[in-house]
């Protein structure tokens, strides 16, 4: 995952160098990865797929999403995965994947007051993504680490969506309020 001046989340202006520098580590990992003998799939930018208000992460996803496709094909990749407001986020997947996405999309469910509960951001970008056509199978790549609430919520949400969940990962951040992370974790995550 690309950080600093190279993570195109906080570039304003296209970079060209960068890119050139992020897509040069995909290809070089590629071979990499794929000699593992591991099972495996790739999400070439984390929560990379754009909003509508973010050009230019929708054209360094387009050009990823080709350039990668061309090497590689996409058999191997969840493309870009999406945080909330992933409705919002489903409405861009035709201009990044053009008429060719992945077979499996990774969604990342967070509740809170802002976005709506895990349930609700299911259900919204459930219904969007198949008003688009898209009937991919789901990884929930990352929700609340431990929480009953956004458990209940998603489990509700997929037996009546009827959406196929691969399988579910959480990430070590709990929704407990001012909960602090250790001194040695990432500010990121907050279980020990």
């Amino acid at each position: 995952m690309p950080i600093g001046r190279d993570d195109a989340h906080g570039w304003s202006s296209w970079q060209e160098d960068s890119y050139q520098e992020d897509w040069s580590l995909v290809r070089n990992l590629h071979p990499i990865i794929a000699a593992a003998g591991v099972r495996y799939l790739i999400d070439l930018l984390n929560e990379g797929m754009p909003m509508s208000n973010e050009p230019v992460l929708r054209q360094y996803g387009t050009r990823l999403w080709i350039d990668y496709t061309a090497n590689f094909g996409a058999s191997d990749t969840v493309g870009f995965s999406m945080t909330t407001w992933i409705a919002d986020r489903a409405t861009r997947m035709t201009a990044v994947y053009g008429t060719n996405p992945p077979a499996v999309f990774d969604v990342h469910l967070y509740g809170d007051s802002w976005n709506g509960d895990e349930y609700s951001q299911f259900v919204d970008a459930d219904r969007k993504m198949t008003e688009l056509g898209y009937h991919q199978d789901w990884i929930i790549g990352k929700t609340y680490f431990d929480d009953a609430t956004a458990a209940d919520g998603i489990r509700r949400a997929t037996g009546e969506a009827g959406r196929v969940i691969r399988f579910l990962t959480r990430w070590p951040l709990t929704s407990m309020p001012g909960h602090r992370s250790p001194w040695w974790c990432s500010p990121h995550a907050d279980v020990e």
